[in-house]
């Protein structure tokens, strides 16, 4: 894989390439003055998964949504997002190609800003998945293990190292 990167250290072009270095795939960035991305473009030989996605920004400069379209343009899905006072995201809703809801998000965080809960539903079938996370904190408020439960029921466990230097 090969990166290309702009004055603003912006990535700019991802390009996968096969053993004899021929391309198969690319996928490009695009940013606005701030630097947020606003479009990416995957063009993909081998697979012909070829589709974009446009970023939508509010005057704060948060992604309120995604658009999730063929390369010509041609709506696939897309997805929006609301913020907490803390600019983190509250709420993620997902639609189809006919703007019907297909799932929604809500999250809760911690005083540091990590995912406490992240309650989805999915109105097709009226079901709803829970995910809580538990975090452990060392002395200078970094993680050092996170558990993860869905429905109540143990899921995942990561532990993390940190080495600080005097």
């Amino acid at each position: 894989v090969e990166h290309e990167y702009d004055v603003n250290l912006n990535e700019i072009e991802k390009r996968f390439k096969d053993e004899n270095e021929k391309i198969q795939g690319r996928i490009s960035f695009k940013y606005n003055n701030n630097n947020n991305i606003i479009e990416v473009i995957n063009s993909d030989s081998i697979f012909r998964q070829n589709w974009k996605q446009k970023y939508i920004y509010n005057t704060e400069g948060l992604n309120v949504e995604i658009l999730y379209l063929t390369l010509n343009d041609s709506l696939l899905k897309r997805s929006t997002y609301t913020y907490l006072p803390n600019r983190q995201v509250g709420e993620a809703c997902f639609f189809n190609n006919e703007s019907e809801l297909t799932s929604k998000t809500t999250y809760k965080y911690d005083s540091q800003l990590n995912i406490t809960s992240k309650l989805t539903y999915y109105p097709y079938d009226e079901k709803t998945e829970q995910h809580t996370f538990e975090y452990e904190y060392d002395k200078n408020k970094n993680w050092t293990s996170l558990k993860e439960y869905i429905n109540n029921e143990p899921d995942d466990i990561i532990i993390r190292e940190i080495e600080y230097y005097k």
